[in-house]
């Protein structure tokens, strides 16, 4: 009869275990891999001082929300740098899309000139109002000569902060009722007025 150590049996015990373990670990990883993909808050810019070099990315904004992403402007060099953040969407949905940014570092903002080893974070809004989702193309454009090179069809992002989402709903709520007002009101004088016709022939007869 043979006989199996407790170290074997130690191990053959082990060995499924950690089997399980990997695998879920693995899945894990994986799922945290495309989250990290598919839903992009932030990326990173190194400036040229070529103005034929453009760096873009693409954002998905689903409908009827708002979308905010940190774009990381760095200037790497020891020169400054003549900078410019557009954003290009299809021309359908061109009156669909809202965009508005904010800087974390006082006089930067979407366009200008950035001084040599400087760096500040650019949060974007973007806003879509449709009815399907939206992809629109971020980019920035940089030289240290006096005129950028924009890509065909490229806009400025404006600078500031968009409204509230809350704030359009209030608004449409808000004409909602007064239509609803206006409506009750025209009901009413025309109950009114049937009433006067009616009293009219009553006298009548």
């Amino acid at each position: 009869m043979t006989k199996i150590s407790m170290k074997n049996v130690y191990l053959l015990f082990m060995i499924p275990i950690l089997l399980i373990g990997l695998g879920i670990g693995s899945t894990l990883a994986m799922f945290n891999a495309e989250a990290t993909i598919e839903n992009p808050i932030s990326f990173r810019s190194n400036l040229s001082y070529d103005s034929s070099v453009v760096e873009t990315k693409e954002v998905i904004i689903p409908y009827k929300s708002d979308r905010t992403i940190d774009f990381v402007i760095s200037n790497t060099l020891d020169r400054n740098l003549n900078f410019d953040v557009w954003y290009i969407v299809d021309e359908n949905n061109k009156d669909n899309v809202m965009l508005g940014a904010v800087s974390s570092v006082e006089g930067y903002a979407t366009s200008g000139v950035i001084s040599g080893n400087t760096s500040f974070v650019l949060s974007i809004t973007l806003r879509n109002t449709s009815d399907e989702d939206v992809t629109v193309t971020i980019g920035v454009s940089s030289t240290s000569e006096s005129k950028l090179v924009l890509p065909k069809g490229a806009k400025d992002i404006p600078y500031g902060l968009l409204p509230p989402l809350e704030e359009e709903k209030e608004e449409i709520t808000d004409n909602t009722n007064s239509n609803l007002e206006d409506n009750k009101s025209n009901q009413d004088i025309t109950t009114e007025n049937n009433i006067d016709k009616d009293d009219t022939l009553s006298s009548s007869d």
